[in-house]
């Protein structure tokens, strides 16, 4: 069967799935109506190279990024064919993912750092600190505004010209580094503690149990989620406890999402849901016991939780429901394009997707092997 590796789709009428096994082809292409076998730059798994990481602009507009042993290869798929941006020899791992700006600049992850192709074609290297680096995260706003988080405890930044380091922490593992402007960049390190760049200077904000979500909102706000039920507000920092532990509920929380400054829900163990509306934390009666482990929507009257043994469940603004999902998979993670286009992904395989009435799965990209974490996109596509 094919089980989906890597995929990439800038709409749903154009959907490229990669796949690492022997079964006769490594791709399919979906036109909207069907799929078929579409051409592929060169020798795929088995004997040959296998899908790494990608990015889709458009249907005519794709990028793939895929290792033979120590050669790494970055093609482009213009609407008609293939061509080859960029092909290293290397001594170990090679290419990692490929990310590309809003002007048009491709940035490539590789063994040492992140390379650089401008509108020009012209490759720049940005390898942060030298040689040896291990990279973990990274969040780009620009050509000349990166950050890049380093398994050694590190935050670079980029300007355009040069890294610095802009955070040290003496150690740790940089886990996640998110970016909104020049003067509002977070990092987690080992999951346990939570720092902030105001523009001037890096603050720690959070040192605790183990973090396992952030939701941010168009007003700035920022909440992050925790063990035995703890909720964080960082809208100003240092974070303060907006749900202390055991209060509200002793599970763990494993996902929240954030409409705006004034809607929020947090999801966890024992099928726990927590809604912040304008003022206050609430614990509504949740129709369900399976841990949720993630959690996303439209807006304060359009949410939906996921979570283990296929537990779909929607908040309509007054009250939770169940929802047949179709699967007794775990389900792990959910992103909503639209009140009438929502997708889950999870064990085995399992992408579904909702139509406005019914979740279904998605065709062949939901083949029994492959298991997905999680899913997330944006209004002019999804991957």
């Amino acid at each position: 069967s094919f089980t989906p590796y890597l995929l990439l789709a800038p709409d749903t009428n154009h959907v490229w799935a990669f796949q690492a096994s022997d079964d006769g082809h490594a791709a399919e292409y979906w036109n909207g109506t069907a799929w078929s076998v579409p051409p592929l730059p060169g020798d795929f798994y088995p004997g040959g190279y296998v899908p790494a990481g990608g990015y889709a602009v458009d249907s005519d507009n794709v990028y793939l990024v895929a290792n033979n042993g120590q050669q790494g290869n970055l093609w482009h798929w213009g609407g008609a064919s293939w061509t080859t941006l960029r092909s290293t020899t290397f001594s170990g791992p090679s290419y990692s993912d490929v990310w590309v700006a809003s002007n048009g600049n491709v940035y490539l992850a590789e063994t040492q750092g992140i390379v650089e192709m401008d509108s020009a074609g012209t490759w720049s290297t940005l390898v942060p600190g030298g040689s040896g680096v291990t990279t973990t995260a990274v969040s780009v706003l620009s050509s000349s505004n990166a950050y890049v988080g380093t398994q050694a405890g590190q935050v670079y930044h980029y300007d355009g010209h040069q890294w610095t380091v802009s955070l040290d922490v003496g150690g740790g593992f940089i886990t996640a580094v998110s970016a909104s402007g020049p003067s509002d960049v977070w990092e987690a390190i080992n999951d346990s503690f939570l720092q902030h760049y105001d523009g001037a200077s890096w603050s720690q904000v959070y040192a605790g149990p183990s973090v396992y979500g952030f939701a941010r909102s168009g007003a700035g706000e920022v909440w992050a989620v925790s063990d035995q039920g703890l909720v964080l507000d960082c809208k100003v920092t240092p974070c303060s406890t907006a749900v202390p532990a055991n209060s509200l509920t002793s599970n763990t929380l494993h996902g929240i999402w954030a409409a705006n400054d004034s809607f929020a829900v947090a999801v966890g163990g024992g099928g726990v849901v927590l809604v912040w509306d304008t003022a206050t934390w609430t614990a509504p009666t949740s129709p369900t016991s399976q841990q949720l482990n993630a959690v996303t929507g439209t807006s304060a009257s359009d949410v939906w939780a996921v979570g283990n043994g296929g537990t779909i469940i929607h908040w309509d603004g007054s009250s939770w429901s169940n929802v047949t999902s179709g699967t007794s998979n775990n389900l792990t993670g959910v992103w909503a394009r639209g009140a009438s286009e929502v997708y889950a992904v999870g064990a085995s395989g399992t992408v579904l997707r909702y139509d406005g009435s019914t979740w279904a799965p998605m065709a062949v990209l939901s083949a029994t092997g492959q298991s997905y974490s999680g899913i997330s996109g944006s209004a002019s596509g999804f991957a």
